[in-house]
């Protein structure tokens, strides 16, 4: 009962409510055919906490756990013991956001048969990609679940993260652990050397993001809903993707590195 009331005083004014009518404003927008769906808010009692949103497509049905966005400092996490990178996500303001990532889990294709690291990385930026087309008006650290430090520091090294992952031939791996190290929630990703505390977690989910971008930019005709279907691998091929390397200090473990791009290249 005292979480419920944690939720009431939280959300006494019901500000998500504006965000969301706008997000399905111009989710109506690009998915005419689409059916809103609609929304539940809840307490679980913090049973579902660490994935809050649920949405059904085919149900019409949005399930919102309001007891996962009581903020980073709710006394109800550090009873928990929910690690600090997990509730610095866990606010109001990261409802809308988290409701987008719940309508990508559901209307973007995943291919089982394409398991690389590249084809998870797009996989997951497009997911941002819906949220750029849904939250125009938040900043891009919100969409992700960066700080504004974070975000910095991945626009400041990607072209050194790319290399690393070039050299390191880890673009077309199918090791499943590059998801552990790249992809899930961590305080940091794991590029085994020494620079890898001062980077944010899910750096891999963040490059995603910056292939799809730039696939959209050399391919301004292609529409949201034809992008969503669209194959990773042509994404990556036709984003032409390579930022410009930086003077990071991204000593490989791996010295043996090959030219696993080179038939990417024009």
């Amino acid at each position: 009962m005292a979480v419920y009331d944690s939720v009431k005083k939280v959300f006494a004014k019901e500000l998500y409510k504006e965000e969301l009518s706008r997000l399905f404003a111009y989710y109506k927008n690009y998915f005419p055919n689409e059916k809103l769906p609609q929304v539940f808010t809840y307490s679980s009692g913090l049973q579902n906490i660490t994935e809050p949103v649920l949405f059904g497509q085919n149900e019409g049905m949005l399930f919102i756990a309001l007891d996962g966005f009581l903020g980073e400092n709710s006394k109800w996490y550090q009873q928990e013991r929910v690690y600090s990178y997990l509730t610095e996500n866990m606010t109001p303001k990261n409802i809308a956001p988290a409701v987008v990532q719940a309508i990508g889990r559901e209307i973007i294709p995943f291919n089982l048969h394409q398991q690389s690291f590249v084809d998870i990385m797009i996989y997951e930026g497009k997911k941002l990609i819906l949220a750029d087309a849904l939250l125009p008006k938040y900043d891009d650290h919100l969409k992700i679940g960066y700080s504004p430090e974070d975000m910095q520091w991945a626009m400041e090294n990607e072209g050194d993260i790319w290399n690393y992952f070039v050299e390191q031939n880890l673009v077309f791996d199918t090791d499943k652990e590059l998801s552990t190290r790249f992809i899930l929630p961590a305080p940091f990703s794991k590029f085994l050397n020494e620079i890898e505390t001062e980077s944010p977690g899910r750096i891999g989910i963040w490059v995603g993001w910056q292939i799809c971008r730039k696939y959209l930019k050399e391919n301004p005709e292609v529409t949201l809903a034809q992008f969503i279907a669209t194959d990773s691998q042509t994404i990556f091929k036709e984003s032409k993707y390579k930022p410009k390397k930086g003077s990071g200090n991204y000593t490989p473990t791996n010295t043996g590195s090959k030219d696993e791009l080179k038939h990417y290249e024009d």
